[in-house]
């Protein structure tokens, strides 16, 4: 099942990605894959802003966070009604609420990972927001 999951969710990206694009909705930093952006471009951008705000003495806060298969962090219901209004089926959409909402997390870290897990069907209401 989660490979199928996964399947889905890959195919529903690219499809939500692609309409995003055509109707402009995406910020120009997220380069990611897009036809016409280059990541060279993010990074130097971002290079440039830390080099701009280190010669000002001004503070700064870095966060690199790539949210890729965060699962345990999704707000559910801007998942299932964002895609929906890029094209997304119901079906699709019900079905990776449902995936989601029935999912079983462990934390994982640089010792190994924990054998107790939350989440999962017993759960009603399902976790929501940071879970």
């Amino acid at each position: 099942m989660p490979a199928a999951f996964n399947m889905n969710n890959t195919n529903a990206g690219r499809e939500v990605m692609a309409l995003a694009g055509k109707l402009n909705l995406l910020p120009d930093e997220q380069a990611w894959s897009r036809k016409g952006h280059r990541s060279n471009l993010t990074v130097l951008n971002k290079v440039l802003t830390n080099d701009l705000i280190r010669s000002r003495c001004l503070p700064k806060i870095i966060i690199f966070n790539d949210a890729k298969s965060c699962y345990g962090r999704i707000v559910l219901w801007i998942t299932a009604t964002d895609p929906r209004r890029l094209g997304t089926s119901t079906s699709a959409s019900q079905e990776m609420m449902i995936t989601l909402q029935s999912a079983k997390h462990k934390i994982c870290t640089a010792y190994g990972d924990s054998s107790i897990t939350y989440g999962g069907n017993c759960l009603y209401p399902p976790l929501q927001g940071v879970g």
